[in-house]
């Protein structure tokens, strides 16, 4: 055999290895893609999609539109339609929400609180924004502290009179008092307030008793 000869056979045979080896690594490779896919690592092959046109919309034969249905519900126009039991209660519920909480059912149907509210029932009927105090409120009559107790500035303030003035007639402040247009004094007269300080003198000057009885007499 010749050179030539022995070149191509050569060639022939690293060719035939070199496929034999790619054969079996790719049936190798196929083998183990199918695994990974079947454990979920590798997505499988799947088919190709196949886009297809969508079917053309179906038109109404008249494009005019219905008349309006009828004032009221489908049950108020037909007595014979079905009423569903889960609305009807929702709708019960709705209305006994509505009704004051001593003339429900529950509380007519119970009496044994004797129609009273309980302290949670009156917490869940407040809201929010009504006005209702949070603080203790003390009005007059209920025996608290300011039936006894007057604020020192309520004192000062009433305890300001105002000024008399000559030949003018004062308010009418009381019914025992006389009528208006003759509690005007005098010309010439001495006028006097309402109510005048109590000037107290010294009990143990012996000349007090004849001072306040010149006063008086003044």
């Amino acid at each position: 055999m010749n050179g030539f000869g022995i070149a191509c056979w050569a060639v022939l045979v690293a060719f035939g290895v070199g496929a034999t080896a790619n054969g079996a690594a790719a049936q190798e490779g196929a083998f183990m893609k199918d695994i990974l896919g079947t454990i979920g690592i590798l997505p499988k092959d799947r088919d190709p999609i196949d886009y297809r046109e969508r079917a053309p919309l179906v038109v109404p034969p008249k494009l005019e539109l219905r008349p309006p249905a009828g004032a009221g519900s489908a049950e108020a126009r037909n007595p014979q339609w079905p009423r569903d039991p889960d609305v009807a209660a929702a709708r019960r519920r709705e209305a006994e929400a509505r009704v004051p909480t001593t003339e429900t059912e529950r509380r007519r149907f119970n009496n044994d609180s004797g129609g009273r509210l309980s302290v949670e029932e009156i917490r869940a009927g407040r809201r929010a924004g009504a006005g209702v105090p949070t603080d203790p409120v003390y009005r007059h009559g209920d025996g608290g502290r300011g039936d006894s107790w007057v604020d020192p500035k309520t004192l000062r303030a009433k305890s300001k009179d105002a000024a008399v003035v000559a030949d003018a007639e004062p308010d009418r402040q009381l019914l025992t008092e006389p009528p208006t247009g003759y509690r005007k004094p005098a010309a010439g007269s001495r006028v006097r307030a309402d109510s005048e300080p109590v000037t107290r003198e010294d009990e143990a000057d012996p000349k007090a008793y004849l001072v306040q009885d010149r006063k008086r007499r003044e």
